[in-house]
């Protein structure tokens, strides 16, 4: 059931984050048969449900508030990346990759215990990095991390978390 947001200014939007590319073996499998949990990214070597990749806030270029929060990563950085398209999942490393069209390193980020997170502190808002034009738009995000144990789906030693569609509102 859809909800829906509105400010009184504009008419209202639909729920504008969607969770896409899962590596929990729905839509395609996990190059190891390391599929994560439903709606997380394939497995790695220390979370067998797989990194996942969420975001908060609304997205609406005017007020933009949008948080990308990755959870349940190895390693000790992360990668946040954007593109403007979409493609049916591709093996990359130990994950799917699904982000096509023209990427945007959106930005590296030292890992939190096992959670990244953009915008930080002192960090350009999500639609401002993006280059979100002002009347809006659609762009898919994923995040890259490190997964260096060479005993897990060689020769590997990275992957990928789940993708999220954001529909960015004026």
């Amino acid at each position: 059931i859809a909800a829906w947001i509105t400010d009184g200014q504009l008419p209202p939007i639909t729920p504008s984050s969607t969770v896409f590319c899962p590596g929990d073996g729905t839509v395609a499998p996990c190059p190891c048969g390391n599929n994560g949990a439903t709606g997380s990214g394939c497995a790695n070597s220390v979370f067998p449900t797989g990194g996942t990749l969420a975001s908060t806030g609304t997205p609406r270029v005017s007020t933009d508030a949008v948080v990308l929060t990755a959870t349940n990563l190895s390693g000790t950085t992360c990668v946040f990346f954007q593109g403007d398209a979409q493609q049916p999942p591709v093996i990359v490393d130990d994950g799917l990759g699904c982000v096509s069209g023209t990427i945007v390193r959106i930005g590296t980020k030292f890992l939190s215990g096992s959670t990244g997170t953009f915008p930080e502190a002192g960090d350009p808002l999500l639609s401002v990095r993006g280059a979100i034009p002002t009347v809006g738009g659609t762009r898919y995000y994923q995040c890259f991390y490190r997964n260096a144990s060479l005993a897990f789906c060689p020769p590997s030693t990275s992957n990928r978390t789940n993708g999220v569609r954001i529909v960015w509102a004026p």
